[in-house]
């Protein structure tokens, strides 16, 4: 019979190991790092992997307490009552991460799994290290914390909310939420473009970030609302924090270049210890101020329109195109008159200082760039195009232009489209009423719009709508002589006026004084009038009879007439307007119209 011991297999090249040497070498040469602690916590061996891995030797670890040297932070929970977390995890064999501390003072996460191990009869513990996983956990962390993060504005979003609204901690102390709302988002991103929108965004992000307190935890709420929960804040906390937010956001777009003011709505609501923070949002959102009507802005502010104005901005590209062809249609049974003409190359040929004119009002008003601009009878855009308005106030501007002739303001919707505008809007609406709430522009300006208006309401409008220490100002007519084949071609006109007692335009012209008189008796300060003059010529039948189809008092003529009485009266024009060409001589076709400008100031503070 074979002795036990000899039918054991033999080691190659004729080795033989100790269970103790086979141990030790396998402790020392193991690509684990296995550290043994005892139950009182004290470490008792380390190997080489472990030192390697931990930056601990020997001299460092030997007799020390394994939680005072390698102080082992567990991400995943808090540390259970009663010991060594690595201890307490031996009897169930999983793994777990731990965060150990090096002898350079950094740390890493170790994945860590630990098992009971009996060695001369003492209990110890193995703690082996597998792998270090601080990079992989980085990267978790990473995206962990960028789901909640908004990407556009670098506060939490709505999961870090809805995270923090189920803690203990917010319903038992209470406290107060801010809502904040960017006032004007869609006119910010429709005027000067979406990448503006997130810039205003992202200003006001940082400035609730300056203005929070630390523990306060501010969240994109929505597209352009922000909420900001202050736990254990009073009203006059969070009164303070909401101030700070303000004047941070007035520091950002100082130092912006932004073209437009970043203006901020709040609503603040407190939650009592014992609710939770949702009642304070509920409290807040009632509060929250909307700046409703706002829907034109520029570099200081923005213009407030009566819902009766929002719907004309809203619904005139609509009306354009559909009065367009009714023009059209009304036009063609006027014997050659055509619609299509340019009609500023045409007023040019009459009008002899036709850009010229309004160029000198502008210059004599110096209108400062960035300012909100109302053109109340827009005549075709002479003023805010060939004048120049649009240029002067610049993108940060605003002009708002308002007729009550469709032709008018078609010919100038068409100019800006050309020109490629955003900063230029467009109201049918007479000088009379204006769709425009109060003190809201900064110049009321108009060009020779007082004879087809009632003068005293259309002063009184400008003013309403013109803020305290703004300036109110007017072309108007003072007198004309016209070239004589112009007057002689009219009096078919005033034959169906008379014939019919139809309405017509009265107080074509303001004698000389008229209207400064009316700026003063309404409280208009620092009242001045300047006369000018404007030479007209009657170039030819063909330009005189093209022009006659653009003019506004001929197309409110027609407007009240049948389609047959139209045809009727177009050719009676022609007709009387040839003679009168056939039989002039050259002072016939000179003339002569007569302007002041005006301006006041509306009373109060600028």
């Amino acid at each position: 019979m074979v002795p036990p011991e000899q039918s054991r297999p033999q080691p190659e090249s004729g080795l033989s190991f100790e269970g103790e040497e086979l141990g030790r070498a396998m402790f020392c040469g193991t690509p684990l790092a296995l550290i043994f602690v005892a139950e009182s916590g004290e470490i008792m061996a380390m190997n080489p992997r472990a030192e390697q891995l931990t930056g601990w030797s020997q001299k460092d670890w030997q007799g020390a307490a394994c939680e005072g040297l390698l102080r082992c932070r567990f991400p995943d929970e808090v540390k259970p009552d009663g010991g060594c977390r690595c201890i307490m995890e031996a009897a169930s064999g999983r793994r777990f991460l731990g965060v150990l501390t090096r002898g350079n003072g950094g740390s890493f996460v170790a994945e860590m799994v630990s098992y009971p191990v009996e060695v001369k009869g003492r209990r110890l513990f193995g703690v082996a290290i597998l792998r270090d996983v601080t990079a992989e956990e980085d990267r978790r962390k990473g995206l962990e914390s960028r789901r909640y993060v908004d990407a556009l504005t670098g506060l939490g979003n709505r999961h870090l909310l809805d995270a923090r609204w189920s803690e203990p901690e917010l319903t038992a102390k209470g406290g107060a939420v801010l809502l904040l709302d960017v006032d004007r988002m869609k006119e910010i991103n429709d005027l000067f473009g979406h990448r503006a929108g997130d810039e205003a965004l992202q200003m006001t992000a940082r400035a609730i970030t300056a203005g929070i307190r630390a523990g306060d935890v501010a969240v994109r709420h929505g597209g352009d609302e922000f909420l900001v929960l202050l736990p254990g804040a009073k009203g006059r906390e969070a009164e303070q924090v909401w101030q700070r937010i303000r004047e941070a956001l007035e520091a950002e777009w100082a130092h912006s270049g932004l073209g437009f003011r970043v203006r901020v709505s709040c609503g603040a609501g407190l939650w009592r210890p014992g609710e939770h923070p949702r009642a304070g949002e509920e409290r807040a959102d009632l509060k929250m101020y909307k700046d409703e009507g706002v829907i034109l802005m520029h570099s200081s502010g923005a213009v407030r329109l009566t819902e009766e104005g929002r719907r004309a901005v809203s619904d005139f590209e609509q009306e354009v195109v559909e009065e367009w062809e009714l023009s059209r249609q009304q036009a063609k049974y006027v014997a050659g008159f055509n619609s299509g003409d340019d009609v500023d190359a045409l007023m040019q040929r009459i009008f002899l200082r036709y850009a010229e004119i309004p160029r000198q009002f502008l210059e004599w008003l110096d209108l400062r760039p960035g300012a909100a601009v109302l053109e109340a009878g827009c005549g075709g855009g002479r003023l805010t195009f060939e004048g120049g308005l649009a240029a002067r106030v610049g993108p940060s501007g605003l002009v708002l232009a308002c007729d009550p002739s469709v032709t008018m303001l078609r010919q100038a919707w068409r100019k800006r489209e050309e020109r490629g505008l955003s900063n230029v809007y467009f109201l049918k609406a007479p000088a009379e009423k204006l769709p425009l709430r109060d003190s809201q522009v900064d110049y009321a300006v108009g060009m020779n719009f007082l004879h087809f208006t009632d003068r005293e309401r259309a002063v009184r409008e400008m003013a309403r709508v013109t803020k305290p220490g703004g300036t109110v100002a007017l072309i108007v007519n003072t007198g004309a002589r016209y070239p004589e084949v112009g007057i002689k071609s009219m009096g078919p006109i005033f034959r169906v006026v008379r014939e019919r007692g139809m309405e017509y335009p009265q107080e074509y012209f303001n004698p000389p004084g008229t209207v400064q008189r009316l700026f003063e008796r309404f409280g208009l300060q620092d009242v001045v009038a300047v006369p000018v003059a404007e030479p007209l010529s009657a170039v030819s039948f063909e330009v005189i009879s093209r022009f006659l189809s653009h003019a506004s008092f001929y197309e409110h003529l027609l407007a009240q007439l049948s389609e047959e009485d139209r045809a009727c009266l177009g050719r009676e024009v022609e007709e009387a307007l040839r003679r009168a060409f056939e039989t002039a001589c050259p002072e016939d076709l000179q003339g002569l119209v007569n302007y002041e400008f005006v301006r006041g100031r509306v009373g109060g503070r600028g």
